[in-house]
């Protein structure tokens, strides 16, 4: 015999007379539901993705129980996404035969149980570049497609860098990727980062050369915005902003101030075929600055001094980890006599700042910077050097001598505790 805590013997009770079965069944399954919240819905996501506000959006449950995306959905999706997210969601991503993803902050969040087709992807592309787009994409003798997309919802505009690009499904056939990233709608100031005074005095002068350079994704293009803000500000000094950009990053051409910033898409179906053709079509166009997005194939280097010795700005980006990184970087896209390109660079160059981010201890990114002023008798200095003289050497003893090292900033960060010993040792060794 049995009992329980309560005295009963359980091998005398009759227990379908004692339990209403009914109501366990009802009721374990209600508890169980409200463990796990699980639903059409969320089916197959990973456990800490259960209980995402995404899936109880009406829209986005419409959206998932639509059998085959046209292009009109597309849309929809980024509706569905900013209305529940909001600017935690940096990246749409929708690959074929694969799952859609939305990156929000640190969690990768697939949507609509099922995998999206090939055939919807072509209709997506199709939609967002036109029909030629799906044509070039499937030439394997073609790149990818770096482009930019606005998503005109009824209360706003989302704008978004698109690439896409062939790439291998799950079962090994060629598939497409279209990766949407969020681009922000406001343009920068000097004062929404905290940009060093020496860059505020010296980054828009009547003419010259003015690079930023960096990796990619150290916020060159942001330093870059916050520079022509600011001349378009500038009611003391009149003068058209032409900018060239692929994509455009930010709306430069809704800045109010009396300067007007007259924007280009830079693309094959776009408004300039390339940053070349651009560049060349600038100079025709009455320019008191001009900003090209992206310095990177050997036309364009050779262009850009072109547009200072003809008394313009000519403010640009490029990859490169230090002032004297960016000589470097010139002289091996431009073929010719390598001295004598890099002499011809330091003829006009008026600034050049190298950027970069780094990781605090607090988890959030803040910029370092280095840099050289190139003003009459650096130039000189250099200049006069006899011919052989190893200039880019030269000028990294500049940068130490008379201008700002990285290690200034890294020393100063990590001194005031803003940055780990790891992080300063690993930026300070370019371990990037």
């Amino acid at each position: 015999m049995t009992s329980n805590d309560f005295g009963l013997e359980l091998d005398k009770i009759d227990l379908p007379n004692f339990i209403d079965d009914s109501k366990v069944v009802i009721e374990t399954t209600s508890n169980c539901e409200q463990l796990s919240n699980r639903n059409s819905y969320n089916l197959n996501v990973q456990e800490q993705l259960v209980d995402q506000p995404i899936w109880n959006d009406a829209l986005y449950r419409q959206l998932h129980d639509t059998k085959v995306f046209s292009r009109d959905n597309l849309d929809q999706i980024f509706e569905v996404v900013d209305r529940v997210y909001g600017t935690k969601v940096s990246d749409v991503v929708f690959p074929s035969e694969n799952s859609v993803y939305i990156k929000v902050d640190k969690l990768l969040i697939p949507l609509f149980n099922r995998q999206i087709t090939k055939p919807e992807i072509e209709q997506f592309i199709s939609q967002v570049l036109g029909d030629e787009a799906v044509y070039d994409l499937k030439n394997p003798d073609n790149d990818d497609i770096d482009e930019s997309y606005n998503a005109l919802l009824s209360d706003k505009l989302l704008r978004y860098r698109l690439n896409a690009c062939r790439y291998r499904e799950p079962i090994g056939s060629q598939g497409y990727k279209l990766t949407f990233r969020s681009l922000p709608s406001k343009v920068p100031t000097f004062d929404d980062y905290n940009v060093p005074d020496f860059i505020r005095r010296n980054s828009s002068p009547s003419k010259g050369l003015v690079i930023i350079a960096g990796p990619t994704g150290s916020g060159k293009t942001t330093l870059c915005a916050a520079i022509l803000d600011s001349i378009n500000k500038d009611a003391n000094y009149p003068r058209f902003v032409l900018a060239y950009e692929q994509p455009p990053e930010y709306l430069l051409g809704s800045l109010k101030g009396p300067n007007p910033i007259f924007q280009h898409a830079v693309g094959k179906y776009k408004d300039m075929k390339n940053f070349a053709a651009a560049l060349r079509n600038s100079l025709r166009n009455a320019p008191g600055v001009i900003f090209s997005g992206e310095t990177r194939d050997a036309e364009t280097f050779e262009i850009l001094p072109r547009i200072a010795e003809s008394g313009h700005l000519a403010i640009t980006t490029t990859h490169a980890g230090t002032v004297s990184g960016i000589l470097t970087r010139v002289s091996n896209e431009v073929s010719g006599d390598k001295e004598q390109i890099i002499r011809n660079f330091i003829t006009y160059a008026h600034l050049f700042v190298v950027q970069n981010l780094v990781r605090t201890v607090d988890g959030r990114m803040t910029p370092v910077h280095e840099w050289l002023l190139f003003d009459d008798e650096i130039k000189k200095n250099l200049l006069s050097l006899p011919k052989g003289h190893d200039l880019v050497t030269e000028v990294n003893s500049l940068v130490i001598k008379n201008g700002k090292p990285l290690k200034e900033d890294l020393t100063n960060l990590y001194k005031s505790g803003i940055i780990s010993e790891f992080t300063f040792r690993r930026h300070l060794s370019g371990d990037l």
